[in-house]
């Protein structure tokens, strides 16, 4: 009974593993994964395969399958279960490279994996170097030569960018140590590459082996801030610029040792090296200018001219003494303390309101190891007010404290003035007084010496020099001629009291053109305009031939317009020579203009009459049309008619001459008109209505005023109050002085550019025309000489130039912070050196300006 049981549980179980088998036979081989993925090809390796369907058929040979040449038999197999088994196979002498792991079966079938075994070279490649290993931009492709180990035959090169892309070389040539490749990074900048080597077994170098590519060599535009201060330990410097790499250096090299200070902490490089900063330490630095350069790593250096300045601290000012002085004491000792100071330094005193400034005279001396600065000033002619105290260190750098010093003014005194006299009529009159004590503000007032009238300046004064200078604009309009003291009065009302004299004088007379340039001799009330300038009421006309002998004066008074710059005058031609004759305008003070002004006095042409000759119809007449004959002259019209006419009637005037062949006008002294009329030869003729032309009643010409005249620097022809036909063309030329080219017409409200003549067409209405011209453009008119002359123990320099009546404004600057305006004037200086002068002279289109060094001893 135990025999049978044992049995049945033997039967049993036997069934369940046929039945097992039996659904492992039906089941598909499939491989999911193995591991190890790879292996060197040194020895043997044991795969483990994981899948399904392993017992499902007999497995007769496991393959590394890479193609029919490449096909490697295992050594062993081992199946641990429907879903693992293991295979042994030898790897030595099989080729690297990916292989695809096949199951064969007995049935037939094959089953291969989807992922595929490496077999690897028995040495990955490692890279040691690259040569050459930098490049620059624009020079590739790049050939190099890579050394190091384990570089198979087939390998390829990759060159990695910072960014991560990748730039496959072309290699060349590959041993097992070197490999010879090009290739070509990015176009559009420099970069690091690194180096990799991928074997045909996909092994890869795993060292960093970089080949750099530099961009342009760096460039510096610009510095911030651009200077320093000596013992500023940590100073922030921003270079801009470009072409600026990560670990470069700023070099702050001394332009005259050529000593360099560097960052002392790393650079930091921003905007694609558009800009550098780093942190330098001026301590112990010497003051003075720096050049600043940019190095790269790869040694490339910028060498633009780009500068930077290291200063010594400021001064700083904490008093002053004396707190005030008074105006007149020439040799103040004044004292400020405080802190900085060094040799060499200045004491400002500056105007809190103007702010102009005293400077001490002579040099200044520093003590109490720079605590303590004293100095000479001079308060002669110094405007009263408050003053701040400022020292000023050799390097420009000053003080900005809130010190201040107090001057007290005395009342104003006028020494001379300049220039001494003035033209009436001159409505903008630059005058200069000399002296002391004048003040912002202050009036300078011309009083007439015998009315008490004054004329005071009518805009604001300048004040300079120190209060020794006051300048300001005067309108002599209608001022009378005479001598007039000369008075300043400061705002406080205190005046000058001293005797100093200006004259007002009428102004001279200056031709610059006649018109008519031409006249009739005989002609017994010749109407002449003369254009110029300063011509005054009752002024006179004189026409004088070249040799002096023969003089013609205006014969009725003239009429002097336009703001005297026109003047009008009748002549008696009777019985005056034919010839060239000069033209001068004679002022009532006998002042004569001198200006080779020509008026030419021709003969008389003859006079001629004009007859009008018209034919009807049927006939015609020889002349014909519009005759003109000379004043006594006789004419002869010969008339013929037409075949089937006849002449009907000869009209002379309008006056029945009957039927003329031939008519004979004599001695003519008028204009006529001749008619003649025909009719045809008719058995019965129907009367023929006779026409008599009656002459058109003679319109009287309409007539314009043109007021024609020039500025300074040109002439125009005709110039002065021309008489024109409405309707008609009058063509104007025009004559430029020397240094002169005509610029624009002012015709009424309009501007008309020019430039030797223009036509004003077709007048209608009266015009006012005036020519402008322009000073051609040159340095040579501030140019001006210089004298010297000692007096007192000053040193006096005597200023002249040349005077142009169409300067608008001009200035002197003597170098010692004296100004003026106006004329050339006599300057002082209180101590010798050098002083730089510049003279400026402003006109409508230029400014022309010169400058000399001049040595005072």
């Amino acid at each position: 009974m135990k025999v049978n049981r044992r049995c049945l549980q033997l039967f049993i179980i036997l069934i369940v593993l046929w039945l097992s088998f039996i659904n492992s036979v039906t089941a598909e081989m499939v491989i999911t994964s193995f591991s190890p993925e790879s292996a060197i090809n040194t020895g043997q390796v044991i795969i483990t395969l994981h899948g399904t369907g392993f017992q499902s058929e007999q497995i007769s040979n496991i393959l590394l399958d890479q193609s029919v040449t490449k096909r490697y038999t295992c050594s062993k197999i081992v199946v641990r279960s429907d879903t693992e088994l293991a295979v042994t196979f030898s790897l030595i002498s099989i080729e690297p490279g990916p292989y695809t792991i096949v199951i064969k079966t007995t049935k037939p079938a094959s089953y291969a994996s989807q992922m595929q075994f490496k077999v690897l070279f028995a040495t990955s490649p490692h890279v040691v170097s690259i040569s050459p290993g930098i490049g620059h931009l624009g020079e590739g492709p790049f050939s190099c030569m890579i050394t190091g180990s384990g570089f198979m035959s087939g390998c390829t090169v990759e060159m990695e960018s910072k960014g991560g892309e990748i730039f496959p070389a072309t290699v060349s040539s590959v041993l097992l140590n070197s490999i010879q490749c090009s290739f070509t990074g990015r176009l559009d900048g420099g970069d690091r590459y690194l180096v990799r080597v991928r074997n045909t077994d996909d092994q890869i170098s795993q060292e960093e082996v970089y080949f750099v590519v530099y961009g342009p060599p760096p460039m510096v535009t610009g510095i911030n801030p651009n200077i320093g201060r000596i013992g500023d330990g940590a100073l922030d410097i921003s270079v801009t610029g470009s072409g600026f790499t990560d670990g470069c250096r700023i070099h702050l090299r001394d332009l005259v040792s050529g000593s360099s200070i560097t960052n002392y902490s790393s650079t930091v490089v921003s905007d694609e090296g558009q800009v550098v900063t780093g942190l330098f330490d001026l301590t112990g630095a010497g003051a003075g200018s720096y050049g600043v350069y940019v190095e790269n790593p790869d040694g490339q250096e910028s060498v633009d001219e780009i500068t930077f300045t290291v200063k010594h601290a400021a001064p700083t000012a904490v008093s002053v003494n004396p707190l005030f002085g008074l105006i007149g004491d020439s040799s103040l000792s004044l004292s400020v303390t405080g802190s900085g100071f060094t040799d060499g330094c200045r004491i400002h005193l500056r105007d809190l309101v103007s702010g102009s400034s005293i400077t001490n005279y002579s040099s200044t001396v520093v003590s109490d190891e720079g605590q303590v600065v004293n100095g000479l000033f001079d308060l002669t002619g110094v405007s009263a007010g408050s003053y701040g105290v400022y020292v000023e260190n050799p390097d420009g750098q000053e003080s900005d404290d809130e010190i201040t010093f107090t001057v007290k003014h005395a009342a104003p005194t006028a020494v001379s003035v300049n220039p001494p006299f003035g033209l009436i009529g001159d409505s903008s009159l630059s005058l200069s007084v000399t002296g002391s004590g004048f003040t912002d503000g202050c009036s300078i007032h011309l009083r007439d010496l015998v009315s008490g009238s004054s004329i005071t300046n009518l805009s604001s004064t300048v004040v300079s020099d120190e209060g020794q200078v006051v300048t300001g604009l005067f309108d002599l309009t209608g001022a009378g001629a005479g001598s007039y003291g000369v008075y300043v009065e400061n705002p406080d009302g205190q005046e000058s009291v001293d005797d100093v004299i200006f004259t007002v004088r009428l102004p001279v007379p200056v031709v610059y053109s006649v018109h008519p340039s031409s006249g009739i001799a005989g002609d017994s009330s010749l109407s002449l305009s003369v254009t110029g300038s300063g011509f005054t009421d009752g002024c006179s006309i004189h026409i004088t031939d070249i040799s002096h002998t023969i003089t013609l004066v205006n014969i009725s008074p003239t009429i002097t317009v336009a703001d005297g710059t026109c003047v009008q005058g009748s002549f008696d031609l009777s019985h005056v020579p034919v010839g060239s004759y000069l033209v001068h305008v004679v002022n009532p003070d006998n002042q004569v203009s001198d200006e080779k002004i020509i008026f030419q006095i021709c003969e008389p042409s003859k006079q001629k009459h004009d007859i009008h000759i018209t034919a009807g119809q049927g006939g015609s007449t020889i002349p014909n049309g519009l005759i003109q004959v000379p004043v006594h002259s006789d004419l002869r019209i010969h008339i013929q008619q037409d075949s089937g006419y006849r002449i009907q009637n000869v009209y002379l005037d309008t006056t029945l001459q009957g039927p003329l062949n031939e008519l004979l006008l004599t001695d003519i002294i008028t204009n006529h008109s001749v008619f003649v009329d025909f009719s045809k030869n008719d058995p019965h003729p129907t009367p023929f209505p006779t026409v008599i032309p009656t002459p058109l009643p003679t319109k009287e010409p309409e007539f314009c005023n043109l007021y024609v005249t020039a500025e300074y620097g040109g002439i125009i022809m005709p110039n002065g109050t021309i008489r024109v036909k409405r309707g008609s063309d009058v063509p104007f030329e025009f004559v430029s002085h020397k240094d002169f080219t005509p610029s624009y017409l002012q015709v009424d409200n309009d501007t008309i550019p020019v430039n030797i003549s223009w036509t004003l067409q077709s007048v209608q209405s009266d015009h006012t025309i005036r020519l402008i011209s322009d000073r051609k453009i040159s340095p040579y008119w501030a140019e001006f000489n210089v004298s010297s002359v000692t007096e007192n123990g000053t040193r006096e320099i005597m200023f002249t130039s040349d005077y142009y009546p169409d300067s608008l404004w001009e200035s002197w600057s003597y170098g010692d912070g004296s100004i003026t305006y106006g004329r050339p004037m006599n300057h002082s200086y209180t101590s010798p050196g050098t002083y730089l002068v510049s003279h400026q002279i402003m006109f409508r289109n230029s400014t022309s300006s010169k400058k000399l060094d001049l040595i005072v001893e």
